[in-house]
């Protein structure tokens, strides 16, 4: 079972810097999908996950929201990324 994280609910910082690593994960896997070289993205994006992992302090799966919404989830075939509605 995953463990659910209300972006809301951790200290502001931590927030912020949790919404960060998401943003910048998201991204690399963005471009990683119209480079010629993705395998060039995945140490960066696992480098990311690593980082949401030790601000939560936890390596069980994770969903993380905000609003309601799911803006990183560590289970999906996708590599957690979740589009925003």
């Amino acid at each position: 079972m995953a463990r659910n994280i209300a972006v809301e609910e951790l200290p502001e910082r931590v927030a912020f810097d949790l919404k960060l690593q998401i943003a910048l994960r998201k991204n690399a896997i963005s471009i990683k999908e119209n480079s010629k070289h993705p395998e060039k993205f995945d140490e960066y994006i696992q480098e990311r996950e690593n980082k949401i992992r030790k601000l939560l302090d936890t390596k069980d799966e994770i969903i993380v929201t905000e609003q309601g919404r799911v803006i990183f989830s560590s289970s999906n075939m996708d590599n957690g990324l979740i589009q925003k509605g």
